[in-house]
């Protein structure tokens, strides 16, 4: 349940249907949600979940934030 509730929210971010979530995407969907969080803590947790370094949350990546939050 959990991980379909995560890949369901991993969706919603991807609004272009990329295959990944960038910070662009994270940005949108604060403002979306009212949530003031600044773009260095965006940063931080792209680089808590991005095993690879480069930047970008996979659908994997994006569980590890979701299951951490209780998502």
């Amino acid at each position: 349940m959990q991980l379909e509730k995560a890949n369901k929210a991993f969706q919603l971010m991807d609004e272009a249907q990329k295959g990944v979530v960038v910070i662009e995407d994270l940005q949108r969907v604060c403002i979306e949600l009212g949530e003031d969080l600044t773009e260095e803590e965006l940063v931080e947790m792209i680089e808590f979940a991005d095993s690879t370094g480069e930047g970008l949350l996979s659908p994997e990546h994006f569980f590890r934030i979701a299951h951490k939050v209780n998502l």
